[in-house]
C-alpha cells in the first residue's frame, strides 16, 4: 500500500470542501493529507492554523523547509506562487501544480490521476 503525505494552503477550514489559497505565506490554514495511492482514498486529513503567517518575510525556501520538516512528500503549489514553484523544482521534491480556488477534494482527484 503506497501512502503519501501531501500539503496544501487553504483559505478556510471546511474539510475536503476547503478552498485552496493562492499562497502558503498568506493562507490562514494548511492541510496535511495522507493519501493511499493504491486505493485512491484519504487516510488522514489534518487542517491546522498556518504558523508560516507569523513569520515576517518567510522566503520560499523557508516554506519548503517547513513543509519537509512536517514530512510532506507531495506539495500542492498554486499556479500563483511562482517563487515557491521555482524553489521546489530545484529541490527535486514532488509537487502538484494547481489553480488556486479549487476545493481540496478536486485537488485530491488530480493527485490520484497523476
Amino acid at each position: 500500500m503506497t501512502t503519501r503525505r501531501m500539503a496544501a494552503p487553504l483559505d478556510n477550514n471546511n474539510g475536503l470542501e476547503s478552498i485552496v489559497s493562492s499562497s502558503y505565506r498568506r493562507a490562514p490554514f494548511i492541510a496535511f493529507i495522507t493519501i493511499c495511492m493504491d486505493e485512491k482514498k484519504v487516510k488522514e486529513l489534518e487542517i491546522i492554523p498556518n504558523s508560516l503567517r507569523s513569520l515576517r518575510k518567510a522566503s520560499s525556501s523557508d516554506v519548503l523547509n517547513w513543509l519537509l520538516k512536517n514530512h510532506v512528500e507531495l506539495i500542492v503549489i498554486p499556479l500563483t506562487d511562482k517563487d515557491l514553484l521555482s524553489v521546489v523544482e530545484k529541490s527535486g521534491t514532488p509537487f502538484l501544480l494547481i489553480d488556486p480556488g479549487l476545493i481540496l477534494s478536486e485537488v485530491l482527484e488530480i493527485a490520484f490521476k497523476a
